[in-house]
C-alpha cells in the first residue's frame, strides 16, 4: 500500500520498494528507521530557507513526486502550482472522462471492458481521483444513477 504524500512528510510510515536492500543497509549500519528520510529532507531543506512539496501522481506509474524549490516561495505561488498539478490527468483518466461524456450511465465493469490496459480496480481508483478533484460527480444511486462530467 502506498503512503500518501501528506503522510510521507509527517514520517513514521514507509513504502519500502526493496526490503532486502533495506535490511542489508540496516545490517551494515548504514540504514535508518523506515519512514524517516522524507521528513529529514523536508526539515533540512526548510532550514535553508527553501521549500519542498510532494504530490501523488499516477503517470507514468503510481508514485509520489518531490519538488524542491530554491529560496522561499510565497504561499500564493505554491497554491497555484498545486492547483495546476491537480488539473493534470493521466492518459487513463482522460480516456475515462471521454467515455463518460458519451456514456454517462457507464459503470466500472463497462468502463474496464471498453478500455485497454486497465482493470475494474484501476477504474475504481481513477474514478475516485477524478471525483476528489471535482471533475466528475455521481448523480443518483449506484445502479440507476449517471456520471456528470465537469468542464
Amino acid at each position: 500500500m502506498r503512503v500518501p504524500a501528506e503522510v510521507a512528510l509527517e514520517g513514521g510510515e514507509s513504502d519500502c520498494r526493496n526490503r532486502t536492500l533495506h535490511e542489508l543497509f540496516l545490517l551494515i549500519g548504514q540504514g535508518e528507521r523506515a519512514g524517516s528520510g522524507v521528513p529529514k529532507i523536508h526539515q533540512g531543506w526548510a532550514a535553508q530557507g527553501h521549500s519542498l512539496s510532494l504530490f501523488d501522481s499516477t503517470e507514468p506509474f503510481e508514485q509520489t513526486v518531490m519538488t524542491l524549490t530554491w529560496g522561499a516561495s510565497d504561499e500564493e505561488t505554491t497554491q497555484e502550482t498545486t492547483q495546476e498539478t491537480a488539473k493534470k490527468f493521466s492518459q487513463k483518466q482522460r480516456e475515462i472522462l471521454a467515455y463518460l461524456k458519451s456514456h454517462p450511465t457507464a459503470n466500472r465493469k463497462e468502463l474496464a471492458e471498453n478500455m485497454d490496459g486497465i482493470t475494474e480496480n484501476g477504474i475504481k481508483y481513477n474514478l475516485k481521483v477524478l471525483q476528489e478533484q471535482g471533475w466528475i460527480v455521481r448523480i443518483g444511486s449506484t445502479k440507476a444513477g449517471y456520471w456528470e462530467v465537469k468542464e
